[in-house]
């Protein structure tokens, strides 16, 4: 039985906000009601397993959401593939974990999205840690956060 997902995103821009937004706040309802109701679904975190479907990518979260820390996410080069029913974003992600002055990363990200009757969803999640300080920008100055 599908859940439901209330919110409704008219870009995938817009999803990839609500994505991030969700996850900077720790809260898995609205990291999961971005997620599509796809049961293929998967999210893959850097260095971590390969996540499908609906109650392991919702468990994967649930594992980040349940530590102490605080983070909060630098998105530098977003570069977004626009179809009319899929979308792709690569994205380098800064991650700066509670007060520390130093970001972290960068990660590089791979988000796809679909067009749903609801509006963009995300179907997969890909993140991992770049290969090279020479293969990623460089790193912003905290304070102009996500």
């Amino acid at each position: 039985m599908p859940r439901p997902n209330p919110a409704h995103h008219a870009s995938p821009e817009d999803a990839s906000r609500a994505f991030y937004e969700s996850f900077e706040q720790g809260d898995i309802a609205a990291m999961m009601a971005v997620w599509s109701d796809d049961d293929e679904i998967f999210c893959i975190h850097p260095g971590g397993p390969r996540n499908v479907g609906q109650a392991a990518v919702r468990g994967a979260w649930e594992e980040i959401f349940g530590g102490p820390a605080r983070l909060r996410f630098q998105l530098e080069q977003q570069l977004f593939f626009v179809g009319a029913s899929m979308a792709v974003q690569s994205v380098f992600e800064y991650l700066q974990v509670d007060d520390e002055p130093k970001l972290r990363g960068p990660a590089i990200a791979t988000n796809i999205y679909t067009r749903t009757a609801g509006g963009w969803r995300v179907l997969a999640h890909h993140a991992a840690v770049a290969p090279t300080a020479a293969a990623a920008p460089a790193p912003p100055r905290p304070g102009t956060l996500h």
